[in-house]
């Protein structure tokens, strides 16, 4: 896929929250999301299809005392100074 294919598309979903076990189960059932483990402890692939697009792990402890849970969208530009 070229970059050109993904400009402008939301290209990674990144969720830190207090509850993965529930955010995990909760997802699927609204997008056409699953999960999949990853290399990396405490991660979680989120999966459509064959492609990952997104993360899910525990929110870090400074974090989860303020009660912030964390919902980042990327997505990709042809050049961020345009």
């Amino acid at each position: 896929m070229s970059t050109a294919d993904i400009r402008g598309r939301f290209i990674w979903h990144e969720l830190l929250t207090t509850d993965t076990a529930a955010a995990a189960a909760f997802y699927p059932r609204v997008v056409p999301w699953r999960t999949q483990p990853s290399s990396m402890p405490g991660y979680t692939l989120w999966m459509a299809g064959q492609t990952q697009i997104g993360g899910l792990m525990a929110l870090p402890q400074e974090q989860f005392q303020a009660r912030m849970t964390e919902l980042l969208a990327k997505y990709q530009l042809p050049n961020y100074e345009q």
